[in-house]
């Protein structure tokens, strides 16, 4: 009972994780509409800031073309061409959706945990599903791409976070299956 206890925090941390995703995924789409009725209102916004960059962010090519001018307003969000504009959207709310069930995924297990039903297949299941949908987020979050009416930006970086914790949760998922073996042997010899 005091393990139950002791992960109501992780439970009610997951939960208001996905609570902020869910807010985040709303304000960029109240951003995105409210972007398409007003665009001037975005245009001292420096579209750049959709690059990634982090603490375990590896930099790989970045291009900034502005033809002759140096004028850095040419890539304010108010300048975006609706099909960039579009897809660095879909992008976001895509990256978005996949780190809130990947949450989902790990309060699945944590869930099973509080039961005492650890090893089961689910939980392997979790861990693979997480490792996927992590290794996705790693592809996306990789790439930004931004198109103006007179300039653009291109960027490719590593994030090293979603590959780091999709390496951790494939690792999980072995160890898990190595534990639902042994359990099932154990309850074989019973």
């Amino acid at each position: 009972m005091k393990g139950a206890n002791m992960l109501r925090f992780p439970v009610l941390l997951c939960k208001g994780l996905q609570i902020l995703i869910a807010a985040a995924a709303i304000s960029v789409t109240a951003i995105f509409i409210h972007l398409q009725i007003d665009p001037q209102y975005y245009g001292r916004w420096d579209a750049r800031l959709l690059s990634s960059h982090g603490m375990l962010t590896r930099s790989i090519f970045e291009s900034w073309n502005t033809g002759n001018s140096n004028d850095a307003t040419l890539l304010s969000f108010d300048k975006i061409k609706t099909l960039s504009l579009y897809c660095n959207y879909l992008q976001i709310i895509a990256i978005l959706f996949l780190i809130f069930i990947t949450v989902q995924e790990l309060l699945n297990i944590i869930r099973s945990v509080i039961q005492t039903e650890t090893f089961r297949q689910r939980n392997i299941l979790s861990f693979q599903r997480m490792h996927k949908y992590l290794f996705i987020i790693f592809i996306l979050s990789s790439v930004t791409n931004i198109d103006a009416q007179q300039a653009s930006f291109h960027s490719y970086s590593l994030q090293l976070t979603p590959l780091i914790l999709a390496m951790a949760a494939l690792i999980m998922a072995e160890i898990f299956k190595q534990g639902n073996q042994l359990l099932e042997e154990n309850q074989l010899t019973i």
